[in-house]
């Protein structure tokens, strides 16, 4: 019975810090690899992600967001933390997220290096607001 009550407690304690936010980019710019890497403004986009930023965790529900994100619970991802306001990921995707609990703002980096070189590397940041 200690058993089910130490895995029952590490569940509830995982998911009691996230806090969910809707985001959405003021700006995202990048390199259009269908144009010849030509440099483009691309289409601003909204999206909902979990923060959690004690355990260092960061999900996105890429099945209900305008635009792939890349940190599904399933992709592998690394994040740190600093200041107990700050948390900086990547996935194994080549997508690097930054968020400020402070500010609400984040910045993120597509940047996946695989060939054939078919993927756009983009650069953008926006504003999140609690969900």
């Amino acid at each position: 019975m200690r058993y089910l009550y130490t895995i029952f407690f590490l569940f509830i304690s995982s998911t009691v810090f996230s806090e969910t936010y809707y985001c959405a980019f003021d700006d995202y710019i990048g390199f259009d690899q269908s144009d010849n890497n030509e440099i483009k403004e691309f289409k601003l986009r909204k999206f909902i992600i979990d923060i959690d930023i004690e355990n260092q965790i960061v999900v996105t529900d890429e099945n209900t967001d305008d635009v792939f994100i890349g940190y599904a619970d399933f992709v592998p991802k690394s994040c740190v933390t600093m200041d107990g306001s700050e948390i900086y990921c990547i996935s194994s995707l080549g997508v690097a997220f930054s968020f400020n609990k402070v500010n609400q703002i984040f910045k993120f980096a597509r940047i996946l290096n695989m060939e054939p070189w078919l993927d756009d590397i983009t650069l953008g940041y926006g504003k999140c607001s609690k969900f």
